[in-house]
């Protein structure tokens, strides 16, 4: 029973040590110091596990519950880009502004060789793009040709903006006055930005994809065959390691680029898309600066966004600027992706103070 104790506090500790270090991952530049990146991306799970200590604690040795309890007081300010409980507007207020973002996957889940079921699949994927018809702007992320075909017989000849055949799109029933893109010299990540005037205001929307991890479908191959005991598993466990540092670092270049571009606008802005990392990163905390976050400010329940192998993470975002008032923030749960769909009402916040 003493050997369970001793083996239960030091477990309590290590999760909390690795809780501390994925508090550092919001402030250490990954290009530089990469590794604290790793507990960040476990953030969720790292505080679940702390609450879960407090409870085995309080059933049995109270005395040892301050070990988790600091820990989670200490970062208790990251609790809300987890979980949240806001108030949601109700009724429609003037001048709103409605906002998608979606990494569609270049709607694979749609593709088929066959093209009996492949017409069958397109047909689903333009009814389920269809309930986004009515909204302002809409952002996608990881469009190529495919789903571009698919966008363009669910939506027709609306407003487009899209730097390349494939890459981050832009689509809305405004005008477009101003258009531009940053490149981050890959196939399928970028950030694209337009300037869309809505009931009057011109507001800067960026789309932005950041360079994608890339190490699902490899840790899932390396579990199924989990042996610890095999040289395979700890080579698979290094390569898994290898290519998050290198593309981590990648996304710390990519996110420098893109804050440089918007700190020189004087527009209202919007930065939307799939920022590939957690609020418990660096790459997170430098691209939201003075923002705020959709799901921060209306936000309610779990805020997860990615649909795929590795459980709640929140990676896909909308963020924006002081002069706008986020009103509701919704995550669609019915995905043909491996991402969920973000939706947002806002609105201008001058409109907002003259009420």
């Amino acid at each position: 029973m003493k050997y369970l104790k001793k083996l239960a506090i030091f477990l309590n500790a290590f999760i909390a040590i690795l809780t501390l270090f994925s508090y550092l991952s919001t402030v250490l530049d990954t290009e530089q110091v990469w590794i604290f990146a790793i507990p960040g991306l476990f953030y969720p799970i790292l505080l679940l596990l702390n609450i879960g200590f407090i409870i085995i604690w309080l059933l049995s040795k109270p005395k040892y519950i301050w070990i988790s309890v600091v820990v989670i007081i200490l970062g208790i300010g990251h609790i809300g880009s987890f979980i949240n409980f806001n108030t949601i507007e109700s009724g429609k207020k003037s001048d709103e502004i409605k906002v998608l973002s979606y990494n569609i996957q270049n709607a694979s889940s749609s593709y088929s060789k066959n093209k009996k079921i492949r017409k069958k699949k397109e047909k689903q994927m333009i009814q389920h793009l269809s309930q986004f018809a009515d909204l302002d702007v809409m952002c996608f992320q990881e469009v190529a040709g495919f789903s571009g075909d698919l966008l363009q017989k669910t939506f027709g000849k609306i407003n487009i903006h899209q730097n390349k055949l494939s890459g981050p799109r832009i689509y809305t029933k405004h005008p477009i006055v101003n258009k531009g893109s940053i490149d981050f010299k890959t196939v399928t990540n970028g950030c694209i930005w337009a300037d869309v005037v809505i009931n009057l205001d011109t507001i800067r929307i960026y789309n932005v994809h950041l360079q994608s991890n890339r190490i699902s479908e490899n840790a899932s191959k390396v579990l199924e065959d989990v042996n610890f005991q095999e040289k395979e598993t700890w080579d698979g466990f290094l390569g898994i390691l290898k290519r998050y540092k290198k593309y981590n670092q990648i996304r710390s270049k990519q996110l420098k680029l893109v804050k440089k571009h918007y700190e020189n606008c004087s527009y209202p802005i919007l930065l939307t898309g799939d920022f590939n990392d957690t609020p418990q990163s660096f790459i997170y905390s430098e691209l939201k600066g003075n923002f705020n976050d959709s799901f921060v400010e209306k936000g309610n329940g779990i805020g997860t966004t990615f649909a795929g192998n590795i459980p709640l993470l929140r990676i896909d975002y909308i963020l924006g600027s002081n002069q706008i008032e986020f009103l509701n923030h919704e995550v669609v749960k019915k995905t043909k992706s491996d991402h969920y769909p973000i939706k947002v009402t806002l609105r201008p916040r001058n409109q907002a103070d003259e009420e």
